[in-house]
């Protein structure tokens, strides 16, 4: 499952921005090493302060193999 996450919306543990999270992001192999390993053990996530930030190849691959793992269960 893929999660966005606006800062905007109350209690949701970023304080500004937009989260791009991926509930079982442990799973994915991330080869570019793009996406953050916080606190919890399952969602990794990238959060972007200004749209240059955004890597859509980056991105892309992530879905990609999101897709293909959803697929696997």
């Amino acid at each position: 499952m893929v999660i966005i996450w606006p800062a905007t919306i109350p209690r949701g543990g970023i304080k500004s921005g937009v989260l791009l999270g991926f509930w079982q992001g442990y799973l994915l192999a991330d080869e570019d090493n793009y996406l953050t390993h916080g606190t919890n053990k399952k969602i990794f996530y990238k959060i972007y302060q200004s749209v240059e930030e955004i890597d859509e190849s980056a991105i892309v691959k992530l879905l990609q193999e999101a897709v293909e793992l959803d697929a696997s269960f």
